[in-house]
C-alpha cells in the first residue's frame, strides 16, 4: 500500500519511464456497452479523455467483429478509451 501511494504522488515523473501501454486508459467491454455511451454521451465515463468514437475505432480495430462497424463491439474485449 505504501508503494502505491508513492506511485500516485509521483505520477508526473514516472510517466517518462512507463511503457506506452501503461499510459492508456482501458475498459473491458460488457454486454450492452457502446462506444458512444463510453466516450461521447453527456454522461460518458471516459468523455474527459477527449477521444471520439472514430478515435476509439481506429485505436481498437480488433475489438469489433466487423471492421468499421460501431455496432459489432465484442463483449470481453479490453479497449483503449483514453490516454493519461
Amino acid at each position: 500500500p505504501a508503494s502505491q501511494t508513492t506511485q500516485t504522488t509521483k505520477t508526473g515523473t514516472q510517466q517518462v519511464t512507463k511503457t506506452s501501454k501503461e499510459t492508456y486508459v482501458y475498459h473491458t467491454v460488457k454486454k450492452g456497452d457502446t462506444i458512444w455511451a463510453l466516450v461521447a454521451s453527456s454522461n460518458a465515463p471516459y468523455k474527459k479523455y477527449g477521444l471520439s468514437c472514430d478515435d476509439i475505432m481506429r485505436m481498437n480495430p480488433d475489438a469489433f467483429s466487423v471492421k468499421g462497424d460501431f455496432t459489432t463491439l465484442q463483449v470481453g474485449q479490453q479497449i483503449i478509451v483514453g490516454q493519461r
